[in-house]
């Protein structure tokens, strides 16, 4: 039927139109699985392809940049290399030449040498900006207000209230134990130990970076692109394990998440990690791989570590100095040159700064170191004390305080550095780009004592430069730091009127730190910085409260999750200081006066000291004369030594030391030696060397020294433990090293390098490097290899080789604490090189002249072109007549050109001779000498032939016959100039920074020179006299019964050994 049709008509569209949707579902299911396969087998590839090739381009692009930036470095650094004063390039013309401090240290922490900044600027934007600010803002007050952050719920949440001290727990001590004893057991290759992420920590930048500790040395891999890198910041550094010196717990932003490294040669390195266990775990693998010379001690906390040093013991019986002690206080309590906030800290002590003599006897004079620096005024107390009643915080975050800064915070620190880089760059990021408004700058020492006593909210203490660093207070750099509203330019701070100059007033301040009243009154400051008045109710008696966030454990980091609230957290600890760690719980012992010290001791001190000599320099005029027999008039001794690092088994405890002796036919002998004796009637023990007594079994050195030299002691040098003797003046031009292990002479290696005869040898007294210097003109510094911490042999290459010199090399000194190699020479002049780089420094001379102190004069008073033309002029000339007027054996042969060395066309050096009549002789010794441009940038002496005309040769210059530099920074010369038949002999003095300090004439030519602690010791004839380091008065003077070849002080001061011409030995020691 219809209906039937219909129905079943209907069905099949149904089923069409079904069957159809499921073709249409299976199309689309085909084709999307057709369009999988075709993006699987070309497209996916394509785009990952793409994405690949996108990622290597970005890469490719960086490594370019950095391989750009790094060819760049390189070639700044070849420019500076060879245009510098002393180079081929260079110009003639002065230059801006600005200054930095160096982070080198001496062995007190000190850091005292200036280097050269190459990326220094006289920040002139700042300066404009501070005097647009300044207009800006006529009549109103711009002073931080030093506002409290308003994160206080977050604060709260983060208060620490039982802190504990900073030590590793027992269960990391006994995992390190098992790990040090395992440690014994494995073999020595440099493999990968622990790699963990953390961030070095320097004055200028926070870097990012990897930690690598392998099993020889720790590296740490700046993680920071080159491009983003600032010259001088940052970069991959590498240090061995066998320089570790010390590893010290450290807190950052009041964390303890830090380390600190200390390495033999005075350097240190700040980092620090992600959380408290991290640095332990870091601090674990260090002592596992048992550093050889790092001490392994129990020490599990700043305080427990001053216990068992003996540090306050030796300070109470007066063995170590109030400046000593103090600086060791401050790196025990966790105080860091790295970290401003943390920055050491030392007391104002004087209160007299208007007087015209400064008088270290009256009380008056001195500043009470009982009281805290904010309440030195007494009429402040009632003030304070209502200012701390009266304090409530609602939120119950702050506690009651009587200060709201600190004494010691990074504004603080970089308020007195000012003129000193990098801290001058620093402070202009404080102050947001530009220099402070001048009246609220350090400009007077007079002005700082008076604001301090007068004004409630200044509590800043003073910092360590001020008692030995002369160069803070002197703006060096000619920065513009505006002027006064009275109208007075800001330059050098002012200075009270009883210190003549900036080095006058550090030795003075020195001296009042070191005077009986600070002695006797110093352990009470000690009380309110690091002792028991630091915290708790003595605190608040003593008016020593300060803002909370300044207490150790005050504020726990970790608990604020927030990051900006972190970062709040972070800049409000920076800005407002941090208290060093409290190292007592008792009031701190007071120091005993002089002769108290020496009457209290037990007796076993008493029976050590009467059997060990005391120094000659504590009784120079009780001396007393001993004779020993070494040698004869037909072969006096040139060189004794006493090595004072000599190590001995424990079977050989309690032998003699070797005293070294060499001949001027170059005859060794080894002889024994001990400070101390059994009789009455001598202060020493000598054992002649048996093997000197035959022809048969005499040692000599070596037969291949230059013909006709005379040997002098400056020949030959030996290593600090005195297994090796380096020899130097032989014909091959070599330098040879000979090991006198067990009195038995072994010739071990002999280098070539110089070009001509090696003149002189000085090993630094940490016994790690030798630097020699050579008639080519060179020097080269050689590092010296330890094996089981003993001296085996030299480095096959050498360190660095300096050069600037005119003519032969006659003298050298190294400082491996200070950074620095120094060479004299026939021109006249003493260059100072660092060792680490080898970048050239100055140069100094025993001429002084004002017209050479060009970044301590203004700008106007620095040569003009044409000066500086005139001077390269006669410097030439005085050049070449220096080969013909000094007889000395060195002189008479012309410098060989070292490798590197500048040269002088014929073209230029005829048109620099054009109408001088200087002879045939002086015109070809001129062909071959090396360009001499330029002079000394701070200070320091003229160089050679300034002031001679155009056309008239100047007179002769001085040579350069002894050098040394000192622990203290102090750098010491002595030279002759020959004029026709008269002789002028004379010494001078220098600071580590080239600013000339003394000189005065000698009536002979000094045959030795030696310098211990604050004395220089100078034999000159048959005489041996003992000046002052400072002032160079002869303190005391001792005779001979013969000329003298050479001086030797034994370790620590006790006797003062002298080798005669006729033979003899003369041993001077206190009478007893």
């Amino acid at each position: 039927s219809f209906k039937s049709g219909l129905v079943k008509s209907g069905e099949l569209w149904m089923n069409s139109c079904q069957l159809w949707q499921r073709n249409e579902l299976l199309l689309q299911h085909m084709q999307s699985e057709s369009n999988d396969l075709v993006n699987k087998a070309s497209l996916d590839p394509f785009y990952s392809c793409r994405l690949s090739e996108r990622e290597r381009h970005v890469v490719l692009e960086e490594q370019l940049t950095n391989q750009h930036l790094s060819t760049l470095h390189q070639w700044k650094t070849t420019k500076r290399l060879f245009s510098g004063e002393r180079d081929p390039w260079a110009t003639g013309v002065s230059e801006d030449v600005f200054w930095k401090l160096d982070r080198a240290e001496n062995f007190s922490r000190m850091h005292i040498k200036l280097v050269r900044d190459f990326t220094g600027n006289s920040h002139r934007d700042a300066s404009m900006a501070r005097d647009q600010a300044e207009i800006a803002a006529a009549g109103g007050n711009q002073g931080n207000t030093g506002t409290i952050p308003q994160t206080l719920k977050v604060q709260k949440e983060a208060r620490v209230r039982n802190m504990q001290q900073d030590r590793l727990g027992d269960e990391e001590w006994s995992l390190l134990t098992a790990a040090m004893t395992a440690k014994n057991n494995e073999e020595s290759t440099d493999t990968v130990v622990h790699r963990q992420t953390c961030t070095m920590i320097t004055l200028m930048h926070t870097v990012r970076g990897e930690l690598r500790i392998t099993s020889n040395h720790i590296y740490f891999f700046d993680s920071r692109p080159h491009a983003q890198r600032d010259e001088g910041s940052g970069g991959d550094y590498v240090w061995s394990l066998d320089q570790l010196r010390e590893i010290h717990l450290r807190r950052y932003n009041l964390r303890r998440s830090a380390l600190e490294l200390f390495f033999i040669d005075q350097t240190n390195q700040f980092l620090n990690f992600d959380t408290v266990k991290v640095r332990d775990k870091v601090y674990r693998f260090i002592f596992a791989l048992k550093p050889p010379n790092v001490i392994y001690n129990q020490a599990r906390s700043p305080a427990e570590l001053l216990h068992q040093s003996g540090l306050t013991k030796k300070w109470v019986h007066r063995q170590i100095s109030n400046f000593d002690y103090l600086m060791q206080l401050n790196t025990i309590a966790g105080r860091t040159y790295n970290d401003l906030s943390q920055y050491p800290v030392f007391p104002w002590i004087l209160s007299d700064y208007t007087s015209e003599k400064l008088d270290l006897t009256d009380p008056q004079t001195f500043r009470p170191l009982e009281r805290p620096v904010g309440a030195m005024n007494p009429d402040k107390d009632e003030e304070l004390h209502a200012k701390y009643e009266s304090f409530e915080d609602p939120s119950g975050v702050m506690d009651k305080f009587h200060y709201g800064t600190h004494y010691s915070n990074a504004a603080g620190v970089l308020h007195f550095l000012l003129r000193l880089e990098p801290y001058t760059t620093l402070h202009i990021q404080l102050q947001s780009g530009k220099f402070d408004v001048s009246d609220r700058q350090f400009f007077s020492l007079p002005s700082s004592w008076s604001t301090l006593v007068k004004n409630p909210n200044d509590v800043k203490e003073l910092i360590p430069e001020f008692y030995y660093l002369p160069d803070f207070l002197k703006n060096i750099n000619r920065f513009d730091l505006g002027h006064l509203q009275t109208g007075f330019r800001v330059g050098d701070v002012e200075l009270p009127p009883w210190a003549s100059s900036a080095e006058d007033f550090i030795r003075k301040h020195r001296e009042a730190l070191e005077s009986d009243y600070v002695s006797e009154h110093l352990h009470n400051w000690i009380d309110l910085i690091f002792g028991y008045k630091q915290r708790g109710e003595a605190a608040v008696e003593a008016l020593n409260v300060f803002f909370y966030c300044t207490y150790e454990g005050a504020v726990d980091l970790d608990a604020i999750t927030d990051d900006h609230e972190r970062r709040v957290a972070e800049s409000m600890i920076n800005n407002f200081g941090q208290t060093p760690s409290q190292l007592f719980q008792d009031p701190h012992p007071h120091r005993l006066s002089t002769p108290a010290a020496g009457k209290i001791r037990t007796q076993q001190e008493a029976r050590a000291m009467a059997a060990k000599m005391p120094s000659i320099f504590t009784d120079l005029k009780s001396l007393k004369a001993s004779f020993v027999e070494v040698s004869d008039a037909s072969d006096p001794v040139i060189l004794l030594a006493i090595p004072p690092q000599q190590s001995h088994s424990f079977i050989h405890h309690g032998m003699p030391d070797t005293l070294i002796s060499v001949s001027q036919s170059g005859l060794l002998g080894l002889h024994g030696w001990l400070p101390h004796s059994n009789s009455k009637q001598q202060s020493f023990t000598f054992n002649f060397d048996p093997t000197l007594v035959s022809k048969s079994t005499r040692q000599r050195l070596s037969q291949s020294f230059a013909p006709g030299l005379l040997l002098t002691s400056k020949l030959f040098a030996y290593s600090q433990d005195g297994r090796l003797l380096l020899t130097a003046g032989h014909w091959d031009n070599s330098l040879r090293v000979v090991s006198i292990v067990r009195g038995r002479p072994r010739s071990t290696t002999t280098i070539y390098h110089h070009h001509d005869l090696v003149t002189c040898l000085c090993v630094d007294s940490a016994g790690l490097f030798v630097i020699a210097g050579s008639r080519d003109t060179s020097c080269t510094i050689w590092k010296i290899v330890l094996q089981a911490g003993s001296a085996s042999q030299l480095a096959s290459k050498p360190v660095q080789t300096l050069f600037g010199h005119n003519a032969a090399v006659t003298s050298v000194a190294i400082s491996v604490e200070l950074d620095m190699a120094l060479s004299g020479s026939q021109d006249g002049t003493v260059i100072v090189h660092t060792i680490r780089q080898g970048l050239y420094v100055r140069t100094l001379s025993t001429m002084p002249s004002p017209l050479f102190q060009p970044n301590i004069a203004t700008p106007a008073t620095r040569p003009s072109a044409a000066a500086a033309a005139r001077r390269v002029e006669s410097t030439d000339g005085t050049t070449a007549s220096l080969l013909t007027q000094l007889d000395s054996p060195l002189s008479s042969c012309t410098p060989t050109r070292g490798p590197g060395m500048g040269s002088v066309s014929t073209g230029q050096m005829s048109q620099e001779m054009a109408g001088r009549d200087l002879g045939p002789e002086a015109e070809a010794s001129m062909m071959s000498m090396n360009s001499y441009v330029g002079a000394t940038p701070t200070g320091a002496g003229v160089i050679a032939g300034t002031g001679g005309g155009a056309g008239k040769p100047s007179a002769a210059l001085p040579l350069i016959t002894y050098l040394l530099v000192t622990e203290s920074g102090h750098i010491v010369m002595t030279s002759t100039t020959k004029n026709g038949n008269q002789s002028k002999h004379e010494i001078v003095t220098y600071t580590v920074n080239g600013v000339h300090l003394c000189s005065t004439t000698m009536s002979r030519k000094p045959a030795a020179l030696l310098c211990h602690e604050n004395y220089i010791i100078i034999a000159d004839g048959n005489r041996v006299r003992v000046r002052s380091l400072t002032s160079l008065a002869v303190v005391h003077e001792v005779s001979a019964n013969a000329s003298i070849n050479s001086l030797h002080i034994a370790p620590d001061g006790t006797h003062l050994l002298l080798g005669l011409k006729d033979g003899k030995m003369v041993v001077f020691s206190i009478a007893r």
